[in-house]
């Protein structure tokens, strides 16, 4: 069937006949039966009068047009396969009243506004698509010659193309019934069903051709990773609100005489400037993004109302940098092969390339462009109608930029989602996008990626006004600035330990023995030596020793395998390891080794004479390296200096006693113990510790022993007290976390209990010497699903870059660059490792300065703080999607029975990539994965829910205190590998529906119902079976998009604990 021709109408005794449905409107009724409160298909019509309306011909007129157009008389019926139904002419249903209604209005209102948010409300109220009617109107009166006409749509009957031809028919009929005679109209062809029909034989012939096509021009298509304010929700509320903003007339009349230039058309122009900043925003080079078409591709189909429109996928490639002119051309011939290949319904695309999507997204693209060409109505007989706004408070998309053009103006409408994104930031993105309209018209020969993204005020503020920390520091040595501090507090107390306290002069004298101990054994300036010892007062005055001597300590872990030391020995050429009783089996046969007992048989002496300076190197910590062999990390004494003096974040003073917690080669030591001893403070060793005792007993110790002040914890650490002992933090008055993702809730709870009104969340790498940023938090709003990293430390620099190294905008997506004098010499023996990741500064203006490029993606907040994202080198993605771990972490631990969790993303699987979680349960508790499965699955969108749970007795971390990633278990089987046939009897009876329901002739219980032959209208059909069958235990239609297998059905269904 190529002709598209009248159907035959056969009325059944009620007068209704059934006609095909459509593909979009195949793909509504789901959406309509998934989420039957929901107005997102909603589409209104605001028409202001002004004049002398004739209210009877304007009714009239209406009810015409219903009788004129079958979409406006449909109702959408499942039998065998969803249909229209077509209520017959002149049936009383048909004729909506349309009475005058009066507007109330307070004082000082505009009533032209009451009456438009009086009819917001109401176009806002759901339609019933199996029942009809799909059209409400009605009138309100404004003013004696004033009037708001209301028409309420649904959009499974109506497009944009449709309002067009109803206002010019309403017009017509209008004008004749006021004027006393018949309206004349051109006879319509055919109908919505007709043309539905006719697709529906159209597409069948082409499908294989259409398909192959979008399937190859969509393989490997990965969704926008649009940065939002939120997590998100696990079903979508299609709420939204919309910001626009005009395009400067200088930049509209640019664009289109570039478009004349290059034979595009302004939508295309359009297409490719919103692909250019959002391929910028999510840092991708493949940019996906949703186009609509008319679709009506013969005349016949010109006026008939009805849900036409299709959408298209353009995928634009921002790969190799082109210039704006070249991405012209690449959007025209991408646009012209869609057209070419629109007959390929969006719904039926979606279907065979996202089965089983996720409901939390749209299908395919996240952003839709539009260009939309505001023409106000004519030809009513002597009224004036104008349109007035109708927006429902709608999205429909996440992110979706309508350009209005009226004329010769050209404004910016950008809808967007706002359970994802806040206001303040669409405003921002709307000024960035129309920014970038207008760089890239002035520029269309410079490559997309080179065009300035911040200039004037915003640059300043955000290269400029953020990074105006510095502040008085310390350039000089460790050595002269601790020994400053014995000669003012020789008796205050230094070091709080098990067997007493040390005072600073007592201190003083033990770290001079090792300094004359390691000098007398040849030890000079940055000579590296090895500490392979307990956390003990010992410890501390050996490194103050090694400092004194002028040389470098290298922290090793008694804990490590031996051939790690070995590697660290050899590596950083360390000519002595101290070691100590207990520690030196793990060194035993190295070279160099020497006893603490040796090095400090020495006489008491005073202070030897000072080698080094502030740029003298001061140790040398390895961190993990992605080669597999770790990197030495070389950190000056002056770096040391700014970390604790002048830093913003703390004055640390004589109050503080600091927990020494952190194993030395951790770098979160270093505040631990120059904080204190740099100040006249105080460092505190939990008593009958070696470090191996479990961390809660260590804390408890501590705090139970010695006046402790002050505290630094990492995630998984702040977890286990605020879980487990609060009260260890009552005494606590200055309190870092950070070292990893930190959980808000956390930091909550911990607030309740510390004796300050904020706890510092702290962010650096071992790079930048322990603190880049700080953000104090007073409090933390309900459901906050992150911690801002906060500002610069002291003397420290902060950018955010896009991969060319240029400042993006706030609100944007970027690496951040760290500078200042924090920053390490770099990784020793390493040069090109160095020159890689130590760039020189192209921003302060300083002769010589560099930056660390930490490969952390983080953005601006509108108030120039810093917001973490997480890995640039590194990101977990899953299925195209960018799965944030410590989300789906922060979830599962907020489950009842589980105490702590990790997420990781496993690629060993047999199966494939799958998400795995990592429960510890809480005492006297079992994790059943089943219950935390459906828990999950209600909050969380499907795409982040793990496929495996394993509950284990507590997280293992490495000698770092992170997450010891190799030490967790690996699942032994992957979900529905088996291939094993439905076993209970739910499941029987179950598969016995589900293979009634798609034709299918056997099915495994593990077998996702969307990859054995399901779409969106068979799930809708499988819930009303499944509700026929089992009642009130069956899962609703939104359910099964998670239940989707024949077990998990069943499961679900049990677990109601009431089947028929």
């Amino acid at each position: 069937m190529t002709d598209l021709v009248r159907l035959v109408r056969r009325p059944d005794e009620d007068g209704r006949v059934l006609l095909p449905a459509s593909f979009a409107q195949r793909r509504l009724w789901p959406l309509q039966r998934f989420f039957p409160d929901s107005f997102a298909y909603n589409y209104l019509i605001l028409l202001r009068i002004e004049g002398e309306l004739d209210v009877a011909a304007l009714r009239e007129a209406v009810w015409r047009l219903v009788d004129r157009h079958e979409s406006l008389r449909t109702a959408l019926v499942h039998d065998t396969e969803l249909r229209q139904r077509i209520r017959p002419v002149g049936a009383p249903e048909n004729h909506p009243p349309m009475p005058v209604l009066p507007v109330v209005t307070d004082a000082g209102e505009d009533p032209w506004e009451s009456a438009r948010l009086d009819a917001i409300r109401e176009g806002q109220e759901p339609f019933d698509l199996s029942a009809g009617p799909t059209l409400r109107a009605s009138l309100r009166g404004v003013g004696a010659r004033a009037h708001l006409l209301a028409l309420s749509v649904h959009h499974a009957v109506f497009d944009g193309w449709s309002e067009d031809v109803l206002l010019a028919e309403l017009a017509v009929c209008y004008s004749a019934l006021a004027d006393g005679r018949e309206p004349v109209l051109p006879e319509l062809p055919v109908q919505h069903g007709d043309i539905a029909e006719w697709e529906r034989h159209v597409v069948a012939a082409a499908e294989p051709e259409l398909l192959a096509y979008w399937e190859k021009a969509l393989t490997g298509l990965t969704p926008l990773d649009l940065r939002t304010d939120r997590p998100r929700p696990a079903r979508p509320g299609f709420r939204g609100a919309a910001h626009g903003i005009p395009v400067p007339e200088a930049t509209a009349t640019a664009l289109r005489s570039l478009c004349r230039e290059h034979h595009v058309s302004l939508y295309m122009a359009l297409v490719a400037v919103v692909a250019a900043a959002m391929g910028r925003w999510a840092r991708q080079d493949d940019v996906p993004v949703a186009v609509q078409v008319a679709n009506r591709p013969l005349p016949a189909a010109e006026n008939v109302l009805g849900f036409l429109v299709n959408g298209l996928v353009l995928r634009t490639d921002l790969g190799g940098n082109p210039s704006f002119a070249d991405l012209l051309e690449q959007v025209f011939l991408t646009f012209m092969d869609g057209m070419e290949h629109q007959g390929m319904p969006f719904e039926r695309l979606a279907e065979v390339l996202e089965p089983g999507r996720d409901l939390s997204r749209t299908p395919l693209a996240q952003v839709a462009v539009a260009l939309d060409r505001v023409v106000e109505p004519t030809g009513f007989a002597g009224l004036r109608v104008s349109r007035a706004d109708s927006f429902l408070g709608v999205a429909k998309w996440e992110f979706a930029v309508t350009f209005q053009e009226r004329g010769d103006d050209l404004t910016a409408i950008v809808t967007y989602d706002t359970d994802l994104f806040d206001e303040a930031t669409i405003v921002r993105l709307t000024g960035y996008l129309v920014r970038s309209l207008t760089a890239l018209v002035e520029q269309p020969d410079r490559p997309v990626r080179e065009v300035p993204l911040v200039v004037g005020a915003e640059r300043a503020h955000l290269v400029e006004d953020v990074n105006r920390t510095r502040t008085p520091f310390p350039d000089r040595s460790i050595q002269e600035l601790f020994e400053e501090q014995v000669a003012s507090t020789p008796e205050a107390s230094a070091v709080h330990h098990d067997g007493g306290v040390l005072s600073y002069a007592e201190l003083n004298s033990l770290a001079n023995r090792v300094a004359r101990g390691l000098l007398a054994r040849g030890i000079g300036l940055e000579s590296r030596v090895g500490l392979c010892l307990r956390r003990s007062p010992e410890a501390i005055a050996a490194i103050l020793g090694v400092l004194k001597s002028g040389a470098a300590y290298v922290p090793l872990t008694p804990d490590h395998p031996p051939e790690r030391l070995r590697l660290l020995v050899e590596d950083s050429g360390a000519a002595v390891v101290l070691t100590d009783a207990e520690s030196s089996p793990a060194v035993a046969g190295l070279p160099g080794v020497v006893p603490w007992a040796d090095i400090t048989s020495g006489p008491a002496a005073g202070n030897p004479s000072r080698r080094a300076d502030g740029r003298t190197l001061a140790h040398v910590i390895y961190t993990s390296g992605s080669t597999g062999k770790p990197n030495p990390v070389g950190v000056e004494q002056r770096s040391i200096g700014r970390l604790v003096r002048g830093a913003r974040f703390h004055e640390f003073g004589p109050g503080d006693v600091c927990l020494h917690l952190s194993p030395l080669a951790f770098d979160a030591s270093l505040v631990e113990l120059w904080g204190p001893l740099l100040n006249g403070g105080a460092v505190a060793i939990p008593p009958g510790d070696a470090g191996t005792s479990a961390i809660l007993d260590q804390i408890r110790a501590a705090v139970d022993t010695h006046p402790v002040t002050m505290m630094q914890l990492i995630a998984p650490q702040l977890n286990l007290i605020v879980e487990h002992a609060p009260e260890l933090l009552s005494s606590i008055r200055t309190l870092f976390v950070g070292g990893d993702v930190v959980d808000p809730a956390a930091v909550s709870a911990a607030l309740d209990h510390v004796d300050s009104d904020a706890v510092l969340h702290m962010y650096g790498p071992t790079e930048s010497t322990l603190f880049a940023t700080f953000e104090p938090v007073h409090a933390v709003r309900s459901g906050q699903g992150t911690l801002p990293i906060g500002s610069p430390v002291g003397n420290t620099t902060v950018y955010v870059v896009d991969p060319g190294m240029r400042p993006v905008p706030a609100g944007v997506p970027g690496e951040l660059l760290l500078g200042g004098a924090g920053l390490a010499r770099g990784y020793l023996g390493r040069p090109a490792l160095t020159a890689d990741r130590f760039v020189p500064d192209p921003f302060s203006g300083e002769s010589g300065a560099r930056l660390y490029r930490t490969g952390d993606l983080v953005c601006f907040l509108a108030d120039g703080r810093l917001e973490f994202l997480g890995r640039i080198d590194g990101q977990v993605k899953l299925r195209g999607f960018r799965v944030e771990t410590g989300e789906v972490a922060s979830a599962l631990r907020a489950h009842p029975d589980v105490e702590d969790a990790v997420v990781l993303l496993r690629s060993d699987l047999r199966a494939g990539p799958a998400l795995v979680g990592y429960a510890v349960a809480r005492p006297g508790v079992t994790i059943d994965p089943a219950v935390v499965d459906r828990y999950l699955r209600g909050i969380l969108p499907a795409a982040l829910v793990p496929a495996y749970l394993i509950a284990v007795p507590e997280i293992p971390l490495t000698g770092n205190a992170k997450v010891d990633r190799a030490a967790l278990p690996v699942p032994d089987k992957d979900i529905g590998a088996d291939g094993a046939p439905p076993s209970t009897e739910t499941e029987k009876r179950v598969a016995k529906i589900w293979l009634a329901v798609t034709g299918a002739g056997q099915i495994a219980r593990d077998t996702p119902f969307f990859t054995a032959g399901g779409n969106s209208l068979l799930l809708v059909v499988l819930a009303e079976r499944l509700g026929e069958e089992f009642g009130a235990p069956a899962p609703s239609v939104v359910d099964l998009f998670d239940q989707t297998t024949v077990r998990r059905i069943a499961a679900f269904i049990d677990g109601q604990g009431r089947t028929s």
